[in-house]
């Protein structure tokens, strides 16, 4: 057992268990602590205006405890990243104020008392657009497009009853 380690100790480990049964062989690598590798992002959940994304750590550099993440976005094709979350040990959020049928590109990195990490791969992801509804007064002929997801496949007409103040029905 090592139980104070130094530089020296750095390094590949291969390790070997083995029984009547058989053998397993692991390699272990040993390193220095230091600042948080880079998260990934995943979208959890997609509306018009906002998006909810998890930022998945990658290893914590040897201080679980104290990583914190910054989030920041902006929309694809423009040059200025707007940060969301700062210095944050929150993991999930939802991202609000964005413009429906948008492209959003995401970024992250996470920091430690040892450091600041590097910054993740960029992550695009679009908010939904807002259905296209038409009405022909001529026809009578009401039409719109779908919903991107299936899931929220649902259609809704009311017809007022009477003039200006009068009920939906």
């Amino acid at each position: 057992m090592i139980e104070t380690i130094s530089p020296k100790h750095f390094g590949i480990y291969n390790i070997s268990a083995e029984n009547h049964v058989g053998v397993v062989y692991i390699e272990i690598i040993l390193e220095p602590t230091g600042p948080p590798e880079s998260p990934t992002l995943k979208l959890l959940e997609q509306y018009y205006e906002n998006l909810t994304i998890a930022i998945i750590p990658g290893f914590n550099g040897g201080d679980a405890d104290g990583v914190r993440y910054t989030l920041e976005y902006r929309e694809f094709g423009t040059k200025i990243f707007t940060p969301w979350l700062s210095k944050s040990e929150v993991q999930v959020t939802s991202v609000g104020n964005l413009q429906p049928g948008s492209i959003y590109e995401f970024r992250a990195f996470a920091e430690n008392r040892f450091g600041v990490g590097d910054i993740s791969n960029g992550y695009q992801f679009k908010t939904y657009a807002h259905p296209n509804i038409t009405f022909d007064q001529k026809t009578g002929v009401l039409r719109w497009t779908p919903h991107e997801n299936e899931n929220y496949y649902c259609v809704k007409i009311e017809m007022k009853n009477g003039g200006t103040d009068a009920s939906w029905l």
